[in-house]
This record gives C-alpha cells, sequence and structure tokens, in this order.
C-alpha cells in the first residue's frame, strides 16, 4: 500500500453520522450522505446513513477485489451492489423524488507516477501541488448550497425573530426542488444506487508528489469555508501532523457559540464532520529515478 493513514476521524451531528469513510490498498475516500428530506424508507434511522455505509462496504470490496479495473467501472461495480441492496431493502416502496437517498464523495487513486482524484458533491480534496496548496472538489453542488444559504439569510431579514428550525422551513421546498433534480440529466450528479452515475463524477490527474492529501466532508471543511477559523492549508498541516481531533473540537465550539446561525449562515447548526488525512508515499518511478 503506497498510502498511509495519518489522521482519521468521522463524527455525527446527532445521533446517527451520515458520513462514512475507508482507505484500501491505493484507494481512499470519503462519503458524505445527503441529510433526507422526507420519509425513511430502508433504514428507520437515517436512509443518508445507511447509503454512506453501503457505498462505503461495496467500495471497498470493490477496490480489493479489482484494481487491476478503470476507476470509473470499480464504481459501477459497488454501487450496481448497492442497487441490489437498496431495493432490496425498499421491498417495493414508492419513493418521492426528493426521497431518493444521495452522497457526496471524494475518492484518491494512486498510480505509480500520479493521482487521480474523483468527485461527486461537495467533499473536497486539499493538497500541496506543484504551484503551492491546491484542491479539489465541491463545484455544481457549492453553488447550490450557496442559494439555500441566500434563501435563508433572505428569510432571517424578512423574519429577524425567525429562529434557525423556521427560517429551514420556510426553505424547504426550495431545498426539495434542489434534491429532484440530482441525478438527472441537467441536474447535479451525486453517488447513488444507481451504477450509472458511476461515471457522472469529476475527475483530475495530478503528478504524484510525497506528502499529505487531506479528504473531507463538507461538515469539517466548515473550519475554513464557514467560520475561517483557519486556512485549508493550515488544516491540512495540523491533520498530517494528527491534530485533526482539535480541529473538531474547534468546529463544534464555534457551531455551539452560534446556535441560531446568524452571525454565521448555514442550513444546520451543526453538520456530519469527516477528515482523513492521507500520506502519499514515492511513486515507484521516483525511487527507481533517486536509486539509478
Amino acid at each position: 500500500m503506497s498510502l498511509r493513514i495519518l489522521d482519521q476521524g468521522s463524527f455525527g451531528a446527532a445521533a446517527v453520522n451520515d458520513d462514512a469513510y475507508g482507505a484500501v490498498g491505493d484507494f481512499a475516500w470519503v462519503l458524505d450522505g445527503a441529510t433526507g428530506l422526507g420519509r425513511n424508507l430502508v433504514s428507520p434511522s437515517s436512509d443518508a446513513a445507511w447509503l454512506a455505509q453501503a457505498i462505503n462496504e461495496e467500495l471497498a470490496r470493490a477496490c480489493s477485489a479489482h484494481q487491476d479495473l478503470p476507476t470509473q467501472e470499480i464504481l459501477r461495480l459497488a454501487l450496481g451492489r448497492v442497487e441490489v441492496r437498496y431495493h432490496a431493502a425498499l421491498a417495493g416502496q414508492a419513493v418521492e423524488l426528493f426521497e431518493r437517498p444521495t452522497a457526496a464523495g471524494i475518492l484518491l487513486r494512486a498510480f505509480p507516477d500520479q493521482l487521480e482524484l474523483t468527485s461527486y458533491g461537495d467533499c473536497r480534496a486539499i493538497f500541496q501541488g506543484e504551484d503551492g496548496l491546491d484542491g479539489f472538489g465541491g463545484g455544481l453542488i457549492e453553488a447550490l448550497d450557496s442559494a439555500s444559504i441566500a434563501a435563508l439569510k433572505a428569510v432571517f431579514a424578512a423574519k429577524p425573530q425567525a429562529s434557525l428550525k423556521e427560517a429551514r422551513a420556510e426553505i424547504w421546498p426550495l431545498l426539495r426542488a434542489q434534491r429532484i433534480e440530482f441525478n438527472t440529466e441537467g441536474g447535479h450528479w451525486a453517488l447513488a444506487p444507481d451504477p450509472a452515475v458511476a461515471g457522472r463524477g469529476s475527475t483530475r490527474i495530478v503528478a504524484r508528489r510525497p506528502g499529505p492529501i487531506l479528504l473531507a466532508s463538507d461538515g469539517f471543511t466548515r473550519l475554513w469555508d464557514v467560520f475561517g477559523l483557519l486556512g485549508a492549508g493550515d488544516a491540512l498541516a495540523a491533520c498530517a501532523a494528527g491534530q485533526g481531533a482539535e480541529l473538531y473540537a474547534r468546529l463544534r465550539g464555534a457551531e455551539i457559540a452560534d446556535p441560531e446561525a446568524r452571525a454565521f449562515a448555514r442550513i444546520k447548526q451543526h453538520d456530519d464532520a469527516t477528515w482523513l488525512c492521507i500520506q502519499v508515499e514515492q511513486g515507484v518511478e521516483e525511487r527507481r529515478g533517486r536509486s539509478s
């Protein structure tokens, strides 16, 4: 294995954690199940958590058994197995479009001379590139999040006494309308119990450079995206030094200090927070070059 775990953690915002993460061989990933906007149909507690865990399990199996396949095909196999499990658990129940479970994800795959990053949604990868700090992930889903936050701020402006719960109820139709467009032509693509979405992620190839890479759900990237407690590069360095739990404690402290999301606008006071910091070792070609 050319990827070594430096630091890791995953904590739910409540009793159920909709995030998951894993690492197998030359693969590592973080998953973030999308908060449900309707009934739980396949899990008594959270369909989002069910999906994240199912993808986590099947992705680990597929990465272990099919390392010779392209990443897209590995994902297709994993999501195909998740689809079978989903329909078995669904047991024929009718599903509204906004009730379909989806998940964001960021997947790292190491090759001898390059790294491949595959993104679905707003999980992120932070690393040192050739020209300094670099990152990957987010994209269209972050644009949706921005629209939701703008709508929330508008409710607060119109109703200064509204609680976060009341303001969220006001924008519920917008959130459902956004979710309906997931995994549709012209919409926004996310991981789901559907092998067809395997080819809809965004991929980036970067040169393999020894050093740490931080994979994180958007609940953890709140540290710099929402609260500005530190920079993304500082978070990368801290997690590489095994200090992710300390960052997590700071994050929860900031969320508690702003319970109604007035100072730092966000849809939920707390969110599930997951990080996985990986050390990328020298590639085979680089080691050969130094020894020749």
